[in-house]
């Protein structure tokens, strides 16, 4: 089974990853996701050169998810501060409006019986 997301638009792209972002970080907190998870998940450096360049905002909150881990290794003591000021700039970029529906689709393959 197979998922496709495609969303349209540059500031409906933004708050698609926004809300991403936010989940993971609130998924870290509440201890259902590592920070080693999640950058398997979300904060890889291919994801963060794809957004740097097209949607800043989104592209630095990923590029200091990457950056989780060291934190977390090297200094402990500021990682739920770091977590929690990406949170809230990620909450900061999502903006919703009327057509937000309109610009993003949903595909499920389900494959093909054997």
């Amino acid at each position: 089974m197979k998922l496709k997301i495609e969303v349209n638009g540059e500031d409906y792209i933004k708050t698609f990853f926004s809300i991403l972002n936010t989940g993971v970080f609130e998924c870290i907190k509440k201890n259902k996701l590592s920070v080693h998870q999640a950058e398997e998940i979300l904060f890889f450096t291919k994801v963060q050169f794809m957004l740097e360049g097209a949607i800043p905002e989104v592209g630095d909150v990923i590029h200091e998810g990457t950056e989780l881990g060291f934190i977390e290794r090297h200094v402990p003591h500021k990682l739920q501060e770091n977590i929690d000021r990406l949170q809230q700039k990620s909450l900061d970029s999502i903006g919703f409006d009327e057509n937000f529906n309109k610009h993003i689709n949903y595909i499920l393959d389900k494959g093909k019986p054997i």
